[in-house]
């Protein structure tokens, strides 16, 4: 079982990706546009920028990915790479 500090993270970070994507997904319906989402996407993109971060940013974007450091992101994402590539 996690740390309580990575099921907050994570549990927010779920959400997030929620509102995010009702957000955009009636955006994209009002357009009459078809629309995807991936949660999975979403945390790719902000574990790069968390790699490419410092300082503050870096301390918030690590926090919003229920991690403790880069190494722990790139470990992650690692990880998701190779479950992927099975």
């Amino acid at each position: 079982m996690g740390s309580p500090r990575k099921n907050t993270s994570t549990s927010i970070n779920t959400d997030f990706s929620l509102l995010l994507t009702n957000i955009v997904l009636l955006e994209q319906i009002e357009k009459g546009s078809n629309f995807v989402s991936s949660t999975l996407s979403l945390h790719v993109m902000l574990s790069l920028l968390a790699v490419l971060s410092a300082r503050k940013t870096l301390e918030q974007l690590l926090s919003f990915l229920g991690s403790e450091s880069v190494e722990e992101v790139n470990q992650f994402s690692s990880q998701i790479t190779t479950s992927l590539g099975r």
